[in-house]
């Protein structure tokens, strides 16, 4: 696990990043979605509320 930039961000685990709060990663662990802008990445899509 490591940090990026200093906006609190976490990074964790290997393949195509997914970046945000470590608070809104949990939530995801908990199968929750996300209001747009939450996340970072190529994949966040995926995880965010329609």
């Amino acid at each position: 696990m490591t940090r990026a930039g200093g906006g609190g961000e976490v990074v964790v685990g290997a393949g195509v990043p997914l970046i945000g709060s470590a608070q809104d990663l949990l939530l995801l662990t908990y199968g929750r979605k996300l209001p747009p802008g939450h996340l970072r990445g190529e994949v966040s899509d995926r995880y965010v509320a329609a």
